[in-house]
């Protein structure tokens, strides 16, 4: 946002597809509640009192800062009229696992950047031996497995999750 005012027009456009989120698909991931706090414990006859915040619960496989981070993004996306997300990881990160699941939530194509070049030669075998890929994957995603080095030269006209 260049500035408050532009805050203040995504805002109200934030509003508007809220109120009409049965006809957005996906929307359904961003409406959820605030995390939970949960009580953990009490010290000195609860003068002192822990809770942990459980952003484990908003979302099975897009939670806590994976879908604070994915959020902003996907309905910049989804304004621009963007049908594909890309993104960049390693071979089992959670980022690559949850933009593929909130790319399908939301109707985006996705592609992971997958750093290891040598992971792509069998693609069977590494999503045998990776979770986290095969999660993916079963959810869509594409991969484009590339060298370190190239790795590093992230810039190509795709609409980037930073």
């Amino acid at each position: 946002m260049e500035c408050d005012l532009d805050y203040l027009k995504f805002r109200k456009t934030w509003s508007f597809i809220k109120f009409y989120s049965q006809k957005y698909r996906g929307m359904k991931l961003f409406n959820v509640k605030n995390a939970v706090n949960q009580r953990y414990r009490e010290f000195n006859d609860g003068a002192i009192i822990v809770d942990i915040k459980r952003e484990d619960l908003l979302h099975t496989q897009v939670s806590g800062n994976k879908l604070r981070k994915l959020k902003y993004n996907i309905l910049a996306a989804q304004r621009l009229g963007l049908d594909t997300l890309l993104t960049y990881g390693g071979a089992f990160s959670n980022h690559i696992a949850a933009t593929a699941a909130a790319g399908n939530i939301c109707g985006f194509k996705t592609i992971g950047v997958i750093r290891g070049e040598e992971l792509g030669h069998d693609l069977e075998k590494t999503l045998a031996g990776n979770k986290t890929l095969n999660a993916a994957h079963a959810l869509g995603m594409q991969f484009k497995f590339v060298s370190r080095s190239a790795y590093r030269d992230k810039y190509e006209d795709f609409f980037n999750l930073p």
